[in-house]
Parts: structure tokens; sequence; C-alpha cells
């Protein structure tokens, strides 16, 4: 896109928003057309970030270009971001969403994890309460015998 608004939500950490170009885009001219209207507060919303370390998204080979500072001294400055570039199409990425995102999943599966150790635990102690009770030899039984009974055989 070449024209994107990025809200950034009221009361969560943020560490910033950074910006691609199409690895064939120069660095600098790429940078100077960029324009960010931020909230009020941001003094220097626009950091470059001219590095050669290409990622691939959708099959596009890009590089990092600038990085949106969205904290001042008091901390993160919530609002939207209205971004622009003149010269080229620009990706932008939520690092943050996708750490907040990847610490929930972890969380999770650790849940799974543990309650799939309660059930082992709860499924062992069946199994051996199961095989105390079922695997007792039956009582023997004594046969009556009655007195001046005969014995045939």
């Amino acid at each position: 896109v070449r024209e994107a608004t990025i809200v950034v939500p009221v009361g969560e950490d943020h560490c910033g928003i950074p910006l691609f170009v199409a690895s064939s885009q120069p660095c600098q001219p790429s940078f100077e057309a960029f324009s960010v209207e931020a909230p009020a507060g941001v003094e220097k919303p626009l950091v470059t970030w001219c590095e050669e370390v290409e990622v691939e998204h959708n099959d596009k080979k890009l590089h990092v270009i600038a990085h949106i500072e969205v904290t001042n001294k008091d901390g993160v400055v919530a609002g939207s971001y209205r971004v622009t570039n003149s010269r080229t199409e620009f990706w932008a990425a939520d690092y943050c969403g996708e750490i907040a995102e990847l610490q929930a999943g972890l969380l999770t599966a650790l849940g799974l994890v543990v309650a799939a150790i309660i059930l082992f635990i709860i499924s062992c102690v069946f199994c051996g309460v199961a095989c105390c009770c079922a695997c007792q030899a039956p009582p023997l039984q004594q046969q009556a015998t009655q007195p001046g009974g005969m014995v045939v055989g």
C-alpha cells in the first residue's frame, strides 16, 4: 500500500511498528518519501532503519526501511498513525501483537500439557484400583462332606 492508518490501542505496551519496502527499492529515497501523522505527544515518529536484511512475505522479498516510534517519555501514545509513501508501496508489521499472540498460545499449550498429566495420573490410579480388585483369585469353595458319605471313584 502507499497509505495506511495504524491504530495503537490504549493501555497496551507497544514496541513500535517496522515498515518494509521491496528489496529492489533504494533505502534513502524510499525513507525520505515517507510521511507520518502521529497523535499529539510523539516528537519524532519515524526513525530510519535502512537494513539489508531481507524477509519474505507472500513470495515478496522485503527489507526494513523505517520504524514508527509510538512512545514518548511518558510511555505509549495511543491513537491513529497515518503513514504515506509517495514513492513506493510499503508493508507494516505489528511485532508486539505477534509476541502477545505467541505468549497466549504458549500458555494455552502449557495448560493442555498440565491437564494431560493430571488425566494420566488419574488413569494410572484407576488402573491400579481395577487390577487390585479384579485380579484377585476367587475364594475357594469347600465341598460339604456329609458324615458317613461315600466316596466313589
